[in-house]
């Protein structure tokens, strides 16, 4: 029974890597993402409930679920110059456990996993993937996002 349990979660962790487009190096943010998205689905063997139901008593919150490696732009909080940008472009990593809040990796490093509160997010476009963004990085501009302006979605 584990063996296959394992299986499963390995298997929707490889199939969220390829969809999101994230190299090896982030093998172990989408096993957790693939934990969180398990718990939160219903389950023949739980009547037809989540783990999650089960566990807390009542049906998990969806609406704060967003597509893994997609673009998000964050608040640039703190910044005192007027001028400069107020909102960073950044890859959705992934989700946060007791925290409502999201993980983040933006350039330069592409490396560093930070947490970020919901409430600093402006918006996400789901449409583009963490490949889209490393291909086109250089390029990347307000008129690239034109067509994706329909896909942005601003937390309530």
């Amino acid at each position: 029974m584990a063996q296959r349990k394992h299986r499963h979660l390995l298997n929707t962790a490889r199939a969220i890597r390829f969809q999101a487009g994230f190299p090896k190096h982030f093998w172990n943010e989408c096993v957790l993402f693939a934990t969180q998205i398990i718990n939160l689905l219903p389950m023949e063997n739980l009547s037809w409930k989540s783990p999650f139901e089960v566990l807390y008593g009542k049906p998990p919150k969806l609406d704060d679920l967003r597509t893994i490696g997609c673009l998000c732009f964050a608040n640039n909080v703190g910044e005192s110059d007027k001028f400069a940008p107020r909102a960073t472009r950044i890859v959705l990593l992934g989700y946060t456990f007791g925290l409502k809040g999201y993980k983040k990796i933006g350039s330069p490093t592409w490396m560093a996993a930070k947490w970020i509160p919901l409430k600093w997010y402006l918006g996400f476009v789901q449409s583009i993937t963490f490949d889209w963004i490393m291909e086109n990085q250089t390029n990347i501009s307000a008129k690239n996002f034109l067509p994706f302006i329909e896909s942005l979605e601003i937390p309530k």
